[in-house]
């Protein structure tokens, strides 16, 4: 080996986190006490991935970096390389795995993230994910991936997590994954200058841009694109309504016709609801 290279290391101790995974039911290997690898190899590298995350997740509020890890540096390398090494299997009726927490890093590193328990308080995060997410409260999504490719017939799963904190168990009897919700229908308010329309035959259309350059497109009536027309070059203020096909013009005013037409927020959710009824309850199925 070079002189220019350092030497890697395991960062691993014998009372070091250790997890301890046990899987029951009828899925292929399980009633024989074995473990498939066909089933099971894709679910346990998203286990890792998870892991590796939350690792991550856990160095980035700890540096108050919002960037961390997107473009490398050391911390985002040597989290890397956690993982979990399988260090025994056992087959004493059910099949139970157990998983050393361990990362390769520099022999020489002296990093007091991870002399402070990374390895271990990551492994604790990730537990209690697994027990969020298979309840069905939204916690981690790469935890519910890894939760979502576990082979049909699983029946049950035990984790159990030792170190020198102590130990935590987390059982899962059965997974129900929470569901995400579609994006809503919202009002967007957007101030500018009508930078161009579309007629029929084809989409009727007004194109807006700001003084910072964003541009947007939203569909529009007849009457709304002549609106939209008459005040081309003019400072106008738009309301929009942005749903999952895109956004809506519901009015376009300049600063003059705003002035003069103040409505407080009852009045002026009671008339969108009155007026846009029809375009909310289609944008909301």
């Amino acid at each position: 080996m070079g002189e220019g290279k350092a030497k890697i290391g395991v960062l691993a101790h014998a009372n070091g986190p250790v997890l301890r995974i046990v899987f029951e039911g009828s899925t292929p290997g399980l009633p024989e006490e074995r473990l498939s690898i066909a089933a099971f190899a894709r679910p346990l590298a998203l286990l890792l991935k998870a892991y590796r995350r939350i690792a991550s997740g856990l160095v980035r509020d700890a540096l108050d970096k919002k960037d961390y890890g997107r473009r490398g540096g050391r911390y985002a390398d040597q989290v890397s390389t956690f993982d979990l090494e399988l260090s025994a299997l056992t087959h004493k009726s059910p099949l139970a795995l157990e998983f050393q927490c361990t990362a390769r890093v520099p022999s020489n590193a002296q990093l007091a993230l991870f002399d402070d328990g990374l390895l271990g308080t990551a492994a604790g995060v990730l537990l209690d994910a697994i027990q969020a997410e298979s309840t069905g409260h939204l916690r981690q999504s790469a935890v519910r991936h890894y939760l979502q490719a576990l082979p049909e017939g699983l029946e049950r799963q035990h984790y159990i997590l030792t170190g020198p904190g102590g130990s935590r168990e987390v059982n899962v009897d059965s997974v129900h994954l929470g569901e995400i919700q579609p994006n809503l229908p919202s009002l967007v308010r957007f101030v500018g200058v009508v930078a161009g329309v579309g007629f029929r035959p084809g989409p009727e259309e007004v194109r807006l841009q700001n003084d910072a350059g964003q541009k947007l497109t939203a569909s529009a009536t007849g009457k709304q694109v002549e609106r939209a027309l008459e005040l081309r070059g003019q400072p106008v203020t738009a309301l929009l309504l942005r749903g999952p096909t895109g956004d809506r013009l519901l009015w376009l005013k300049t600063s003059s016709e705003l002035d003069q037409q103040q409505w407080d927020h009852r009045e002026a959710v009671e008339r969108l609801a009155k007026q846009w009824d029809g375009v909310l309850r289609r944008l909301a199925e």
